[in-house]
């Protein structure tokens, strides 16, 4: 019999319930009771239950849900006073949108816009990430699409790690988020982080991001040899990895330092490539003109003596066959870098061979 009566009376007793389950079950009671109600269960989820009712059509793809939900919150926040902090509906709203950015809804995340009661360049508390931040690593190209035609978004906001759009799109490989983030000449190429003071092409570099990285060079302004915390340039950090077309692709450019060292170790990116036995890198950077394979690090290791110290017969041998290694200094340490079992009798037969001329040389 609720159906009959009068729609103040409704009211007044879902005003007495305690819970949403309770105006839920009043509501299903019948389809007036629906049509009343609904509106009243979407508020009080928005008042009391953190928007939770937008967070779940948010990651359950429900449309009608989220657009009465944010209906129910735009409603709420023009009726009444509600403070920002974290526990409000203000906060909700805004959490609810950056997640819209992160799990790929942009029709939420253009449905609170429109609102107007969005600020798109809010921050979520756990990574100081923007909804912008989140589409970008994400790979969101819709909603990315959506955010960066905004009048008043922040191209480069950094979360708090001092990660920018651009940089988190580089790292996790999302060559459209790349793509649409340059097109608006409007990013910095050369932003770094706040930790490894690493630009988005050192991370895609890190990552062996080809694509990416061959997008970031086509910037006219982008420094294709910046030095991380360690000192590390993309080159170092692409060799570092096994990526020899990222190594070849920096080379190319005729802009990078192939001999540059870091700033603990004193290491080269060839002397880097030996020590992990990364082959095509090694044979990649001794098509350099400028490579210097003798160089020595802060122990006194050169790359040959760390390749035939690691066991790495491939790297040994093209090295020796490169005509680039100096055997008369080969490690600064006085150890002559004599092959273990691992290197064949004839890599090791052709290194003391060598090594006693040079002695013999030098003493004569």
């Amino acid at each position: 019999m609720l159906h009959f009566l009068a729609i103040e009376l409704v009211l007044l007793i879902c005003d007495q319930l305690d819970s949403e389950r309770d105006v839920s079950a009043l509501a299903r009671a019948s389809q007036k009771l629906y049509g009343v109600l609904s509106r009243v269960l979407y508020l009080r989820n928005a008042t009391y239950s953190g928007s939770s009712a937008l967070l779940w059509a948010i990651s359950s793809g429900q449309h009608m849900t989220a657009e009465r939900a944010v209906t129910a919150w735009a409603t709420l926040l023009r009726t009444k006073v509600s403070d920002e902090s974290t526990t409000g509906p203000v906060f909700y709203g805004h959490n609810a949108f950056v997640r819209a950015a992160e799990q790929g809804s942009d029709l939420v995340a253009r449905m609170m816009t429109e609102t107007g009661m969005i600020d798109i360049n809010w921050r979520d508390p756990g990574h100081g990430r923007t909804a912008l931040g989140w589409a970008a690593m994400c790979g969101n190209s819709s909603v990315l699409g959506f955010l960066v035609g905004l009048k008043d978004v922040l191209l480069d906001s950094t979360d708090y790690y001092g990660h920018t759009p651009l940089s988190l799109a580089a790292q996790t490989g999302n060559l459209t988020s790349v793509r649409l983030l340059l097109r608006t000449e409007r990013v910095n190429p050369n932003a770094v982080d706040r930790l490894q003071l690493r630009t988005p092409l050192a991370w895609a570099a890190f990552r062996g991001r080809l694509e990416i990285m061959k997008e970031l060079m086509r910037q006219r302004e982008v420094d294709v040899d910046p030095l991380d915390v360690r000192g590390w340039t993309p080159l170092s950090l692409a060799c570092q990895g096994g990526y020899a077309e990222a190594a070849a692709e920096l080379l190319a450019t005729g802009l990078v330092d192939v001999n540059s060292k870091d700033r603990f170790w004193r290491r080269t990116p060839l002397i880097w490539a030996a020590f992990y036995g990364e082959e095509n890198v090694v044979r990649v950077l001794l098509r350099s003109e400028d490579i210097v394979a003798g160089i020595a690090d802060i122990r006194g290791h050169t790359a040959l003596s760390l390749a035939v110290q690691g066991g790495v017969g491939r790297v040994t041998r093209l090295l020796l066959h490169s005509g680039k290694v100096d055997l008369g200094s080969i490690d600064r340490v006085r150890k002559i870098p004599i092959a273990t079992g691992s290197i064949q009798s004839s890599t090791h037969d052709r290194l003391h061979a060598t090594s006693t001329k040079a002695a013999l040389t030098s003493s004569s």
